[in-house]
């Protein structure tokens, strides 16, 4: 218990010490003063907008001419004479402005922190372009197009696909040539092709501008419509199976996982259900043979099976499976 009572005892005399500005140094030199506050300036330059002056800027005022300020930090100047100062901030780069005086007054008192705070205002120097790509027609899903800038010493490509947008970013305010491609044979441009369109600068916050071509598309396929009336009792509840020209077709399906819309789409063998029908994008032309497997043993499918359909190019033509079910013992 004495000896815990020496140790509040010590760290409160230490305590006195420090608060009187002194520190008692562990060696038993003696106390040593601390150091007495030095004439400061604190400036502060807060910068907005985009594009920021990238090597910062100059501080002139007396004996501090030509001290660098960076862009959005504070600087600390130590030991400066006593007396007033006229603080003027040079070095901004052609798309930043003061936001506020020229000049402004400082005094420098001895032992005091003296501050000072300038703002500026950058604007952007470069814009962009958003390009998209609405399509309409038929047989675009695998479709792919490009566009090529060019203008104010730059050139650019780009992909977009059908219906999409891609972003030109970077690029110096004026006047650009945009033109549109595509690498599909049975797309086309509608409207005005190449066309000309300006970038924008010089606003606080970067401007992009919108510029949109009309896409049509031509059919190169055709379509099938599978439809299944079933008669009689105990239909086959799983549906049927659909193969074509002796292979088994796959196609998109559905999983709602409890939402009425899908949740998600996967690939997946292709069911025909009872009374129901099912169709077949971008199917290629000629004649193909379908069938259905998997049909319950009770039930047959009427009339030609497998059968034939002939598929042309932009029409639907429709396939009508009749499935006849007896009942089950």
């Amino acid at each position: 218990m004495r000896q815990s009572g020496m140790a509040a005892a010590r760290r409160t005399l230490l305590a006195l010490a420090a608060a009187a500005g002194w520190l008692a140094l562990a060696c038993g030199d003696g106390p040593t003063p601390l150091p007495a506050p030095d004439r400061t300036l604190r400036v502060t330059v807060v910068t907005t907008g985009v594009d920021f002056d990238s090597d910062g800027y100059l501080l002139h005022g007396d004996n501090i001419e030509q001290a660098v300020v960076s862009a959005g930090t504070v600087t600390i100047y130590r030991d400066l004479a006593p007396g007033s100062y006229e603080l003027r901030l040079d070095g901004l780069a052609a798309n930043c402005t003061l936001d506020g005086p020229d000049v402004v007054p400082v005094t420098i008192t001895e032992g005091q922190l003296s501050s000072v705070s300038f703002q500026v205002q950058c604007t952007a120097t470069t814009g962009a372009f958003q390009i998209s790509a609405p399509t309409t027609g038929r047989d675009y899903g695998n479709a792919s197009y490009f566009v090529e800038l060019g203008g104010e010493g730059i050139t650019r490509s780009a992909s977009v696909s059908p219906n999409q947008a891609v972003t030109m970013q970077g690029l110096p305010g004026g006047s650009y040539e945009l033109m549109f491609g595509s690498r599909a044979e049975n797309c086309t441009v509608i409207g005005q092709n190449p066309r000309t369109a300006a970038i924008s600068v010089g606003t606080p916050a970067y401007q992009t501008t919108a510029v949109a071509f009309q896409v049509e598309c031509s059919a190169t396929t055709g379509e099938v419509r599978l439809i299944s009336t079933t008669t009689g009792e105990d239909a086959d509840p799983d549906g049927y199976l659909v193969w074509r020209d002796g292979i088994q077709v796959f196609a998109p399906a559905c999983d709602p996982f409890e939402y009425p819309a899908c949740y998600y789409t996967y690939i997946a063998a292709l069911r025909l259900y009872p009374n129901a029908e099912r169709l077949l994008r971008e199917t290629g032309p000629g004649t193909q043979i379908y069938e259905l497997r998997d049909v319950a043993p009770n039930c047959v499918v009427d009339g030609v099976h497998p059968r034939p359909v002939t598929v042309t190019v932009g029409d639907t033509v429709e396939a009508v499976f009749n499935v006849v079910c007896s009942s089950l013992p």
